[in-house]
């Protein structure tokens, strides 16, 4: 892998969070499969590589298909949600390295988390509540949050809540990821062709 495509990779796992969570605010609804692999990369803490993060390169190909669009066609209203929730998760991320405590305590309960996910694997819903605990006793404390908007119908259920909650996290977790192989967000604007041929080259 290129640096440009670890780094994009860790983008998608981003995209494919905040996709999920505009889609659980308009609708409701969720992709199991495109869930998945980001709930589970919050519990990979050591991974050999960018992709390992979210158990293989397929399992982000929905975020990267993603991605494609949203570089040809950024001006779309259809993709602002989705690009607000994208640039929210990165700041609280880039808020995240000043905060040393909380990194510990996120890490500690989500290691936490990760031994009762293993003792209890018939309790799925266990873990997102447990996520979405986590997330509300740390990330929502900071001065920047991400306001979601959808139909309160969907926003006001529990269960969503705590879905938005678990996938913002994992969403942050990516976007730490990205960071950390040197994602840049001038990138976009600077490194447009490059991308895209390198998002090409990862879809296929």
């Amino acid at each position: 892998m290129t640096p440009i495509q670890n780094q994009l990779i860790a983008l998608a796992g981003i995209a494919q969070a905040a996709q999920q969570v505009h889609r659980i605010a308009t609708t409701g609804q969720y992709d199991p499969a495109a869930t998945a692999p980001l709930v589970d990369g919050l519990f990979v803490f050591d991974p050999e590589n960018t992709a390992a993060v979210f158990g293989g390169i397929g399992n982000i190909r929905p975020g990267l298909q993603l991605l494609g669009d949203l570089f040809n066609q950024q001006q779309s209203p259809v993709f602002e949600p989705i690009m607000r929730y994208m640039l929210g998760i990165i700041q609280i991320a880039n808020q995240l390295k000043r905060e040393p405590e909380m990194l510990g305590i996120i890490r500690s309960r989500l290691e936490h988390a990760e031994r009762h996910r293993q003792h209890f694997p018939d309790q799925p819903n266990a873990v997102v509540h447990n996520i979405a605990a986590i997330y509300q006793d740390t990330i929502s404390t900071l001065r920047f949050r991400i306001k979601v908007t959808g139909t309160d119908t969907h926003l006001k259920n529990s269960n969503n809540a705590e879905m938005i909650r678990t996938l913002l996290l994992a969403g942050i977790r990516a976007a730490w990821l990205w960071q950390q192989v040197g994602g840049k967000r001038w990138h976009w604007f600077f490194k447009r062709n490059t991308i895209m041929d390198n998002l090409l080259e990862l879809l296929r």
